[in-house]
């Protein structure tokens, strides 16, 4: 096909787009230009527009996967997505949180107005979405980090303290204002899986860190964390007992501390001691 050819198909594309009232052709055709608009400002203006006036949630997601294929860098395309983050449903935020961690790796004016829009919402799909988006499309910067702390301290949702925990785990920072975040995201967490990802995370960043690991003993000792709904208590203590000791190797296992570890298997380096 030459240049011309491939245009005049484009152009014929996007007329499609502004004319059809049919979902499944705008579907059909949204696809479509998502392999054939790259670098095309037509195209994603198109699609742009698409995104924006549709009334049906699949044309949408078709819509936004293909600006995530042809709108990599593109301010106007990040913007556009961002945007619609507080306004489309719930199952439309993830497509568009998914897509973002395609297109704006890096990109200061995404990082930014993201961090904002975390601290200005309640909306805790809103805000699991941006957390989502974060991981992936941060290097480091503490507008991120701070923004990911943020949410779990502020967050009612487990889902976005787990979210938010794991994103700094992909940042990889392990500062100490992050190691404090995920001990309580382990100390709040209402469900199962929430306790053992952040327990998880602290056993890799947080081998050695005296303020966690004293943390960890005074909720275990004190039993001063969240119940796990159908768990019974000793899973957690079991799982807190466990991370204590791959986080110290030095540990020095006292008699009161024994009990906890009877419920998970327990390997001591040698070395340990009993006393």
């Amino acid at each position: 096909m030459s240049n011309q050819q491939e245009q005049d198909n484009i152009n014929f594309l996007i007329q499609q787009l502004h004319t059809s009232q049919d979902n499944s052709v705008l579907k059909q055709v949204a696809e479509r230009l998502g392999f054939l608009g790259a670098g095309n400002a037509d195209v994603i203006n198109a699609l742009i527009d698409l995104v924006y006036t549709t009334q049906d949630e699949p044309t949408r997601w078709v819509g936004i996967q293909s600006l995530g294929k042809i709108g990599t860098g593109n301010n106007d395309v990040i913007q556009t997505l961002i945007k619609q983050l507080s306004t489309v449903q719930p199952p439309t935020r993830r497509v568009i949180a998914q897509n973002l961690a395609k297109i704006a790796v890096c990109n200061e004016q995404a990082i930014t107005t993201l961090a904002n829009l975390a601290r200005n919402t309640s909306d805790e799909v809103t805000r699991e979405a941006i957390a989502y988006t974060l991981g992936y499309i941060d290097k480091g910067s503490q507008d991120a980090i701070q923004t990911l702390i943020y949410l779990i301290h502020n967050s009612s949702y487990d889902y976005t303290r787990r979210t938010s925990a794991k994103s700094l785990k992909r940042i990889e920072d392990t500062s100490q204002d992050t190691i404090n975040a995920i001990v309580e995201t382990a100390r709040t967490a209402q469900e199962y899986r929430t306790r053992c990802t952040a327990l998880s995370i602290l056993e890799q960043i947080g081998v050695g860190n005296t303020d966690a690991i004293n943390k960890l003993t005074e909720m275990l000792l004190s039993g001063n964390y969240e119940p796990i709904r159908n768990y019974k208590k000793h899973y957690s203590q079991g799982l807190i007992a466990h991370t204590i000791a791959k986080m110290d190797y030095k540990t020095i296992i006292r008699p009161y501390l024994l009990p906890f570890f009877s419920s998970v298997e327990l390997t001591l380096k040698q070395g340990s001691t009993v006393r």
